[in-house]
């Protein structure tokens, strides 16, 4: 049996989950919106589908995990094109697509009735979905993005390293290029041409960051430990 080094506490992982779980659901939590709007704001998000299909709906893109579950259960179609920017010339780049089945299931949760069917413009748990996920444009969690082509073609035409370089091959699993590009596209860059990568169902889009949530986690993190006692 191996001994524990000094200090070392073996309950680490569980800790970890408990402080995510912990931040996620209090992170969620919006007193601006009705009691019933955020509990079928967070059911929502505990689907391992919806997101990532909203995420390819409206910003053509999500992170390489949640695209490798849609692809499993034939939600996410694998297409081909071949590059014509000068710089990756005749490359040849795979990107997703959303299938009938997946529109279909968004289709499902958008028609859902809304909390106030008699206001004007009524605002309900869909709405507040969207409004999220068009706040970014994609979230690396680690292992990279998959993109749909009309992102694609926008990243390529702007050189968007911090798409490109991101972007996963769901047949090889492996990255998609292998190159150092010396400029980065902006925020506002990407919003001028939002026309041709975006669909905010009518809804403001307000972000199109790339976000890297393990450059933000060591950019972010601060020393702490949680009392293992709770967990015994």
């Amino acid at each position: 049996m191996i001994d524990y080094p000094t200090g070392f506490e073996p309950k680490f992982l569980l800790e970890c989950e408990l402080h995510l779980s912990t931040a996620r659901e209090e992170s969620l939590w919006n007193d601006r919106l009705r009691n019933s709007i955020n509990v079928r704001t967070r059911r929502y998000l505990s689907d391992p589908f919806l997101r990532p299909i909203c995420e390819l709906k409206c910003n053509e893109a999500t992170d390489f995990q949640s695209a490798l579950l849609l692809k499993q259960v034939g939600m996410v179609e694998i297409d081909t094109f071949v590059t014509r920017q000068l710089e990756f010339h005749n490359q040849v780049m795979l990107v997703v697509r959303l299938t009938h089945k997946a529109l279909s299931y968004l289709e499902e949760f958008s028609h859902q009735n809304h909390e106030d069917e008699n206001s004007p413009a009524p605002f309900d748990a869909f709405d507040a979905l969207v409004s999220g996920v068009c706040s970014y444009l994609c979230i690396d969690r680690g292992n990279g993005i998959v993109v749909t082509r009309d992102l694609a073609e926008v990243a390529l035409d702007l050189h968007d390293v911090d798409v490109l370089s991101r972007t996963m091959n769901l047949t090889s699993l492996n990255r998609q290029f292998d190159f150092s590009l010396q400029r980065f596209a902006t925020e506002t860059e990407r919003l001028e041409v939002e026309d041709h990568w975006s669909c905010s169902y009518n809804l403001h889009k307000n972000g199109a960051a790339v976000v890297d949530l393990q450059e933000f986690a060591s950019t972010n993190s601060k020393p702490g430990r949680v009392d293992a006692k709770a967990f015994a």
